[in-house]
């Protein structure tokens, strides 16, 4: 009898979550904290704007990976391409994000 050994992502391995993969968990919480459906669309866009950015420089979506120097450079990013107040805002969904 042969054995296949199965092989798991990133995304499935709950001891290295990914961005992607806690989503659905963090949209659950921030619901049952009462959040408007707007306020929830909206931090979901920061943070997978941030996981598209990771995704285009091939940089890993493993939360434990990610390091301030990819936030501060997907910041750099968002103020060169636009306003201040659009930055902060997708800062601040990944403020929430981390500290949830």
């Amino acid at each position: 009898m042969t054995s296949v050994a199965r092989t798991t992502t990133a995304r499935e391995d709950p001891i290295a979550p990914t961005l992607e993969s806690l989503l659905p968990s963090w949209t659950r919480s921030l619901r049952a904290a009462g959040k408007s459906r707007n306020t929830v669309s909206g931090y979901l866009d920061g943070v997978r704007c941030f996981t598209d950015f990771l995704h285009e420089l091939g940089l890993s979506q493993v939360v434990a990976l990610i390091k301030r120097k990819h936030i501060e450079m997907f910041l750099e990013r968002q103020l060169a391409a636009h306003k201040p107040s659009t930055a902060a805002t997708r800062f601040r969904s990944l403020r929430l994000f981390w500290r949830w």
